[in-house]
């Protein structure tokens, strides 16, 4: 039984590793999740306009009446999109750089950064196999 006064002590040795550690072990690692990322919001823009042409359709057919006018949406414009957002980010910059860990490592976060874990342990047993 160990009581509450003993008191632990750690030993960390430290070494220095090789590039290719860290390359492997970090560097692909962000990589991964920023590609992933850029796939989601690539899939989530062709859901977008998708909606927008199915809501044209139904807008030119006269089968769509909006009931609720401030529901009504513009059609999606990528152009705009990405603009919109640059300036936002550029706003936001310095809170982001303050922030960029709790952003990084938020639930959704968290969960993206293990399913890229996990697919570059598969993609490497496969390789190695």
């Amino acid at each position: 039984r160990i009581k509450s006064s003993i008191l632990f002590k750690y030993m960390f040795k430290c070494q220095r590793r090789e590039g290719e550690f860290y390359e492997a072990n970090y560097v692909r690692q962000i990589v991964y999740c920023l590609a992933d990322r850029k796939s989601r919001e690539l899939e989530l823009i062709k859901i977008i306009q998708a909606k927008d042409k199915e809501l044209d359709d139904y807008r030119s057919q006269g089968t769509c009446q909006l009931q609720r006018s401030w529901l009504a949406t513009q059609p999606f414009d990528k152009d705009e999109f990405d603009k919109s957002t640059s300036r936002q980010v550029q706003q936001r910059h310095d809170d982001v750089l303050m922030h960029t860990l709790d952003l990084a490592f938020d639930r959704e976060g968290q969960q993206l950064i293990e399913e890229c874990l996990l697919r570059n342990e598969y993609r490497k047993r496969l390789r190695s196999s």
